[in-house]
């Protein structure tokens, strides 16, 4: 596999799925999963996606794509690993884009983190097909904090 660059658009576009040997694609042909050897498995969008989280157990990814892929305001969609399916579970009004998605710890809802062009908001989504999104919080934002173990 050396020298094999398995997404020259986008570099870091390559991550590993949850406890498997097969890799999720986010590039310029969309997103997908692909084989260590770069062959493509399964395809799940057209477009490079804003922004995408892993369930806690692995089984579903959700997504946003760009408003101006779609036509549809920001639309968060989950990916069903088992049955290979996409279900729109919630569209954000009036925003352009995802900046950063993250479920809750029990994996019943997607939480995400918006900027509109005047501020940052947080929504939360049940994860089920054609839930209704709510605005959590106006003016923040959305951050991960990753622990420092210290030496």
């Amino acid at each position: 596999l050396e020298g094999n660059l398995l997404s020259p658009d986008y570099p870091g576009g390559v991550h590993w799925l949850p406890n498997d040997s097969r890799l999720l694609i986010n590039g310029r042909e969309g997103l997908g999963i692909i084989t260590i050897a770069g062959e493509q498995i399964t395809h799940i969008a057209d477009s490079f996606a804003e922004a995408w989280t892993w369930s806690h157990d692995g089984r579903r990814l959700a997504y946003s794509l760009r408003r101006e892929e779609t036509g549809v305001d920001a639309p968060v969609v989950v990916y069903e690993i088992k049955h290979g399916e996409n279900q729109i579970i919630g569209v954000i009004p009036q925003a352009n884009y995802v900046k950063l998605l993250r479920w809750s710890n029990d994996d019943s809802r997607v939480i995400i983190g918006l900027d509109r062009e005047d501020r940052e908001e947080i929504w939360v989504v049940d994860a089920q097909l054609n839930s209704t999104a709510e605005l959590l919080l106006e003016n923040a934002l959305l951050i991960e904090v990753v622990p420092y173990l210290a030496p």
